[in-house]
């Protein structure tokens, strides 16, 4: 089995740090939005599978395939509820 890659972390924007706050669960099943997409052709958006550590969570990104990404690269997407 391949090693998963390892995305370089991106500077904190001010954006980021309001779209992404410190108290922010995070879960395995989650998607995230990344900041930065790791290719062209790869998608905006991640499934979180395992914590890796604190600040690192192992991800799966469409159209690019696993990847360890930093707290800082990328949001958690917001579900909003059905009215």
């Amino acid at each position: 089995m391949a090693s998963a890659t390892l995305l370089e972390p991106t500077t904190v924007t001010p954006c980021q740090q309001i779209a992404c706050p410190p108290m922010t669960v995070l879960s395995e099943g989650d998607w995230v939005s990344l900041l930065k997409r790791p290719s062209d052709y790869a998608h905006d958006q991640a499934l979180l599978l395992c914590e890796l550590s604190e600040e690192r969570w192992l991800s799966w990104i469409p159209d690019h395939g696993e990847a360890a990404l930093c707290l800082r690269q990328f949001c958690k997407i917001r579900r909003h509820a059905l009215l």
